[in-house]
């Protein structure tokens, strides 16, 4: 399956991808290239965002790197979502330290990001990966103090149930994860959403 980028209605490049067949990755506005900012990509299946500030080539090579990063994580056509996103959960975790850096982008390019790169990039994987989900932020208690944080929600069929993921608190850098993260059919007391709620997308 391949997935296609279009900027003014005319297709500028295409991806192999495992996501599913009918996604297309498509430009988000009318801007010229020249002119773009970061977050001007959007990926159409739920909305994910790009880091564009790098150009056609980067959004290519960041797309590529995710595509290849499902694949290694474990992931297999045909393989159930629930499965699938524990790998992609797994990998992220492995692959990813807690550090500066609000883009999943740079957890690409160094190896660290803070709870909005973590999350931004499950939601890439999981969009390669063709499981629905959806970007929360919010706040979460850690020693004490109330801070801003994001996280993910992931449903798989057929019972059509959400859960709450945050990969962040899952990964111990190292040590043995924190299961209790992972997945979650009720939202964890240290957890608030913001009132705008859960959204399509990372911004």
């Amino acid at each position: 399956i391949r997935a296609f980028c279009y900027c003014g209605g005319k297709r500028i490049f295409s991806l192999r991808t495992v996501i599913p067949s009918g996604v297309r990755v498509r430009y988000s506005s009318k801007v010229s290239i020249a002119r773009l900012t970061p977050y001007d990509w959007k990926a159409s299946a739920w909305g994910s965002l790009v880091d564009a500030s790098g150009g056609l080539k980067a959004v290519k090579r960041y797309y590529r790197t995710a595509q290849k990063w499902v694949l290694r994580s474990g992931v297999r056509n045909g393989m159930k979502k629930k499965a699938a996103y524990k790998k992609i959960a797994s990998f992220v975790s492995k692959k990813a330290s807690y550090g500066s850096g609000h883009c999943w982008k740079t957890i690409i390019d160094s190896g660290y990001g803070a709870c909005d790169s973590y999350a931004g990039l499950v939601q890439v994987m999981c969009n390669i990966a063709g499981i629905e989900n959806l970007f929360c932020r919010g706040d979460a208690v850690s020693g004490g103090l109330s801070l801003p944080h994001a996280w993910n929600m992931v449903r798989f069929r057929p019972d059509g149930k959400w859960y709450y993921s945050d990969i962040t608190w899952f990964d111990s850098d190292g040590g043995k994860n924190h299961s209790e993260y992972l997945l979650s059919a009720k939202l964890w007391r240290s957890h608030s959403l913001s009132k705008s709620g859960p959204v399509k997308s990372m911004q």
